[in-house]
């Protein structure tokens, strides 16, 4: 006979969705490792109490579900409910464990081998734990995190965060493990005893998918990659916290950067939300993309820098900026006036974006228009100009930061 754990939470999801039930304690099932059989009234009387507090509605509908796994194993068929009734009904307010990044829920994070995933979730990590603001500007809900360093040991976590914080005093907060059973070998009852032990956890970190997804692989490949998150999301939304799990992108590139992350749209598709880093190798600037059920899709500009991701605006404007620099830096390297077709070669970009681009730079001081589309910086001190043969082979002057060694993916 299936445990009563595995019955109970099953009926408690489809109570949540179907009753006035906020189920942020599913201790409601202290009693869950026992065999259905050797539940009694009382028990499932105070198990409904747990999750319906003073809502008497929810503790009727709660403790009726109960009952009926109790007595069949099965759990009652889910109700029906009009627009009528769903306009009157009062849900909690959304919460976020990272405002605009990460809400509650599970969050699949994907980004390519070196490019600073386990940097980026460790600071974030710190953040909530002692209740900072996430990459330089993000507000945090200050909770308990539970890291599951996977991939790492416990004298890289401590090298690492000493390079994130220094002296300053470490959170009790932030629990690490470096050794987790995959979910279908006792993982995700495992996580849902450390929600219960700790139910005020705001993160729990999973670095890296690879090490905690089930080994099945009988079924299509799709199927078994929704079904490999589907417990794992449900337990989530369940006990009202935010599930990270670090995942890798493909090799090849893809249109879509949803289609980037490794697998099939199954893992996709069970997530709440997901989050793309993006950063070519050596260089210190990164674009995160994110979208989901329940946010806004955005692109950020992220840099970073001694073991720290900082926030640096939105990736459009940033990348506006980010051409500026380049078109200056040409400039100066050159040391004479040039056109904005010279420009847009030697950098290999768009002539018509780069021509747009100086004219706008022109304009607020940047640039000196000289007359016959030729352009110069300011205060050079050139009052005229000559033809000169074309600008070629030069190459972007850009400052790059190399990631630290060792950097996890």
């Amino acid at each position: 006979m299936a445990s009563f754990r595995s019955a109970a939470v099953a009926c408690l999801a489809r109570v949540a969705v179907g009753a006035d039930v906020t189920p942020t304690t599913q201790r409601a099932v202290s009693l869950l490792h026992q065999p259905m059989s050797d539940i009694t009234d009382v028990e499932l009387q105070a198990a409904a109490h747990e999750v319906a507090g003073t809502d008497q509605r929810g503790y009727e509908t709660v403790l009726g579900e109960l009952r009926h796994l109790s007595i069949t194993g099965r759990p009652l068929q889910p109700v029906a409910y009009s627009a009528a009734e769903l306009q009157s009904r009062r849900f909690a307010e959304r919460r976020w464990a990272i405002e605009s990044l990460i809400p509650e829920g599970l969050t699949l994070l994907g980004g390519k081998p070196k490019t600073g995933k386990s940097w980026f979730a460790l600071g974030l990590a710190v953040a909530i734990s002692s209740g900072d603001v996430a990459i330089g500007s993000f507000p945090v809900e200050q909770g308990p995190v539970f890291y599951a360093a996977l991939e790492d040991s416990p004298r890289r976590l401590k090298e690492r965060l000493h390079q994130i914080l220094g002296v300053r005093e470490w959170s009790s907060e932030l629990q690490f493990i470096n050794q987790w059973s995959r979910l279908d070998e006792g993982g995700l009852e495992d996580l849902a005893s450390e929600l219960d032990r700790k139910p005020e956890t705001r993160l729990v970190i999973l670095d890296t998918l690879a090490k905690v997804r089930p080994g099945d692989t009988s079924r299509r490949l799709y199927d078994a990659d929704y079904q490999a998150l589907g417990p794992l999301q449900s337990l989530a939304a369940d006990r009202g916290v935010a599930i990270l799990l670090i995942h890798h992108l493909r090799k090849e590139e893809a249109t879509d950067w949803i289609d980037a992350l490794s697998g099939t749209s199954g893992l996709t598709g069970v997530a709440d939300s997901v989050l793309g880093l993006f950063r070519d190798r050596g260089r210190a600037d990164a674009v995160l993309k994110g979208t989901g059920r329940d946010m806004d899709e955005f692109e950020i500009a992220l840099r970073f820098d001694n073991g720290n991701w900082s926030h640096l605006g939105e990736a459009s404007d940033y990348r506006v900026s980010e051409e500026r620099g380049e078109i200056i830096a040409l400039f100066r390297e050159l040391g004479e006036p040039t056109t904005p077709a010279e420009v847009a070669e030697a950098l290999d970009r768009t002539p018509g974006s780069v021509r747009k681009l100086m004219a706008t730079m022109s304009k607020q001081g940047d640039l000196h228009a000289l007359g016959d589309g030729y352009y110069e910086l300011p205060d050079t001190g050139n009052s005229a100009h000559t033809g000169r043969a074309p600008v070629t082979g030069v190459s972007t002057v850009t400052t790059v930061e190399p990631s630290p060694d060792g950097d996890g993916p």
